[in-house]
């Protein structure tokens, strides 16, 4: 894709929608995995809550459209642009606040066909086979300093963008593709649009993962 039409795609943001949320059931206490993604029919983002032995259009979803927290990002689904989370949920108002269980499972560690196969098990098949048409634009096994990162999906390759905005817009490495996340995701807040963002390190794998570092070592033991 020429430069040109990546710069015009990063800077299209669509817009929250501006309507008052529905009346909504409260969400589940406890410990849950969900599936981050924004609703491109309503113009908010959602959270469904995975259930297992039903079809995904039965998984109940909320709307939300500021989002702030600590989960743990346990890989996307590229066909559709949707993130998979593990964690505690709380929604307040329009805002969805996200806690890391301390006794969950450090996936981050796990040999990257293990996180596609516990997605897959959730979600059915994955994309491990396309991972050589991607044309992921960096390079790979590098530690990213901490910064203000913007998260977003690319829709017309299938994979995931990282914006550094610690680094000037038009800057070589302000702007990285990579295959998915995983991670302790320190995510603050969302840009009235479609984007979330990460305050952390992020190391980038050989296998093109994303893996986001929580600054905080409270939170991360």
């Amino acid at each position: 894709m020429p430069a040109s039409d990546l710069l015009e795609d990063c800077i299209v943001v669509t817009q929250v929608n501006p309507a008052p949320l529905p009346n909504q059931e409260p969400l589940p206490t406890g410990t849950h995995n969900w599936v981050l993604s924004f609703d491109l029919e309503w113009a908010w983002m959602k959270i469904r809550q995975v259930q297992e032995g039903l079809p995904f259009g039965e998984w109940p979803v909320w709307w939300f459209k500021h989002m702030v927290g600590h989960p743990r990002v346990v890989g996307t689904d590229n066909s559709v642009g949707r993130i998979y989370l593990t964690g505690r949920a709380l929604l307040q108002g329009d805002t969805l606040y996200l806690y890391r269980p301390k006794d969950s499972l450090d996936i981050t560690h796990l040999p990257v066909t293990n996180h596609f196969e516990s997605i897959c098990a959730l979600t059915g098949p994955t994309d491990m086979d396309r991972r050589e048409t991607v044309g992921v634009a960096h390079k790979p096994d590098q530690l990213l300093p901490a910064s203000h990162f913007r998260l977003c999906y690319r829709r017309a390759n299938q994979d995931w963008r990282i914006r550094d905005h610690g680094l000037p817009w038009g800057h070589p490495d302000a702007l990285i593709f990579v295959y998915t996340y995983v991670g302790d995701l320190n995510g603050n807040w969302m840009d009235g649009g479609s984007h979330i963002f990460h305050d952390g390190p992020i190391y980038i794998d050989e296998h093109e993962v994303a893996h986001f570092i929580d600054p905080d070592e409270d939170r991360r033991n």
